[in-house]
């Protein structure tokens, strides 16, 4: 399968029109990034910060206390104004008491507690629990349907917040369901949630949202090109999140439509590789099938994306002809 990797180095995807413009601030975060809007739209609304050597350092693993911090600048919180004092014994009397503080007031914490563990790396389900608590309101998914994930037990304390965030679009599940409660969040992926839950929020402008599904293919590519089909589907099913959120907003737009059938074909050329790398040919055959049908859909939504439906034929093509 080595062969199969390198008929993706060459796909290029579309643009639905302007794209935001950043000025590089990090010398670890380049443009090509997975992380790079992110970082740089929460960077420009002083969400975040980098460090004196001007670098970002996405994969550093986020405190508990960074966690809230950056959570409260998200909601606009003015903890610096907050006592430097707490009930918690584990804090310092210092800026991260004032964190807490504020923590407290915005109904994030509970002033019954007497530990925060401040030091102590965040996971994904307290990162997650820490944003909606601060946002109840926009934790709320019209007729959501409950997916039960082989690592989320029906009754944990985290269940329903990482429901909520699936359907939201802040996570995706992995290639076996999963929603990876305990995984431990660095900056990068604390940023792209964030990133995520304001364009949600926001109601998300259509060419921001149809940006975001740009930017999972992209990331989607990037996975197969590092032999990561899971990672891959996971952010092709997130595309399609995000091209179906702009089709409610403009459902008779032929570039919204035309997009959600590229995801659609995208992701079907996702599984379609991990069909060849399980040496499943039947599988694989029929999900290039489905890429050929949705990449002919969307040109008859919309003639831009002839070139690319092209591309996505040749990749189906040349996945076949790889086994």
């Amino acid at each position: 399968m080595k062969k199969l990797l390198k008929i993706f180095s060459f796909v290029l995807f579309f643009s639905l029109g302007a794209n935001s413009t950043f000025a590089r601030n990090f010398s670890d975060v380049p443009p090509d990034h997975r992380f790079y809007a992110a970082i740089e739209s929460l960077v420009n609304l002083k969400i975040v910060k980098g460090y004196p050597d001007e670098t970002f350092r996405p994969q550093q693993n986020v405190a508990r206390i960074e966690a809230l911090t950056m959570i409260l600048s998200t909601a606009g919180v003015e903890w610096w104004n907050f006592p430097t004092d707490s009930n918690f014994e584990d804090v310092p009397a210092d800026w991260q008491s004032s964190v807490v503080s504020a923590g407290v007031e915005r109904g994030i914490l509970s002033a019954d507690k007497k530990t925060f563990d401040p030091t102590r790396p965040v996971n994904r389900a307290e990162f997650l629990s820490f944003l909606k608590s601060t946002f109840p309101g926009n934790f709320v998914v019209p007729n959501l349907q409950k997916v039960s994930a082989p690592d989320v037990p029906e009754n944990a304390w985290f269940a329903e917040t990482l429901n909520l965030s699936r359907g939201l679009g802040l996570i995706t599940p992995d290639l076996n369901g999963n929603l990876l409660p305990g995984q431990l969040l660095d900056r990068g992926n604390c940023a792209e949630i964030i990133y995520r839950f304001l364009i949600v929020q926001r109601g998300g402008e259509p060419q921001k949202m149809l940006s975001i599904a740009e930017a999972d293919l992209i990331a989607a590519l990037i996975s197969l090109k590092n032999n990561d089909a899971a990672a891959a589907i996971g952010r092709a099913n997130s595309a399609i999140f995000y091209t179906k959120k702009t089709l409610t907003a403009v459902p008779e737009n032929s570039v919204a439509r035309g997009a959600e059938k590229i995801a659609n074909g995208f992701r079907n050329l996702c599984l379609a590789y991990q069909a060849g790398l399980d040496r499943n040919h039947e599988f694989l055959k029929k999900n290039v099938e489905w890429a050929k049908m949705f990449a002919d859909q969307a040109v008859a939504e919309n003639p831009i994306f002839e070139n690319l439906a092209k591309r996505l034929r040749k990749i189906g093509d040349r996945l076949l002809s790889q086994n």
